[in-house]
């Protein structure tokens, strides 16, 4: 009985901590860019990769993220619209999820065996004859008797990230590409508005980042989660 009380007490701290902790999620990015050290003569302005995008109050939200983040880092971003020498050009997206199953082993517990055994009893006589009236009881041992699988099934969402800043010329025909991001994501969370800061965080980390090298940066969600 101490056994088992235990058992399930170690599981309640388990769980409630589980319970306290924020999810995390990791984002695997890639960078190619010629960006050289910010000036104050360099400007930058956000604007939608997608003409769908144009006017949606939820980009404009990620957007100004987005430019505080690069602002943080040194870029003078300015409002969209203003003349600009380089064109931030930001997209984004989550997939419908797919099911994945995955099984665990539940362990089961039981008797193991014995430790040994306590007799008690009494002796009586009659008629010249001795009788023994005596009781045996064995000490069990308790323990992983075996175990049994289970399954759970959880949703998985794709989620995606892209960035390209663009050198705008005058006259010029051909747009010089000076940056390229892709921000990569699979995670339980199929929330965009809830995930997409975290995302946007792991990618302002180390921005612009080394040029030609992954990395995967860990974010949290808000405690609140998905």
């Amino acid at each position: 009985m101490k056994l088992r009380f235990q058992l399930a007490l170690a599981a309640a701290v388990v769980l409630s901590g589980c319970a306290s902790m924020s999810p995390g999620v990791q984002s695997n990015i890639t960078e190619f860019h010629r960006l050289g050290s910010p000036t104050a003569q360099d400007t930058y302005a956000v604007l939608p990769w997608r003409k769908d995008l144009e006017g949606s109050l939820e980009f404009q939200t990620y957007a100004t993220q987005l430019a505080e983040g690069m602002r943080a880092k040194g870029f003078n971003v300015v409002p969209a619209g203003s003349p600009a020498k380089f064109a931030v050009f930001l997209d984004y997206g989550i997939d419908s999820g797919r099911t994945e199953v995955s099984s665990y082993s539940i362990p089961q517990w039981g008797v193991t065996g014995y430790s040994g055994a306590t007799t008690t009893g009494t002796v009586s006589s009659f008629g010249g004859t001795s009788y023994l009236n005596a009781r045996t009881t064995a000490t069990p041992t308790y323990g992983v008797t075996g175990y049994t699988q289970g399954t759970t099934s959880e949703r998985v969402y794709r989620r995606f990230v892209n960035v390209d800043i663009v050198e705008v010329e005058a006259g010029a025909t051909t747009p010089k590409k000076v940056y390229e991001g892709k921000l990569r994501s699979e995670g339980s969370c199929g929330a965009l508005p809830v995930v997409m800061p975290a995302l946007l965080t792991a990618l302002l980390t180390k921005f612009p980042g080394e040029s030609g090298k992954a990395r995967t940066e860990s974010t949290t969600l808000p405690a609140t989660g998905c």
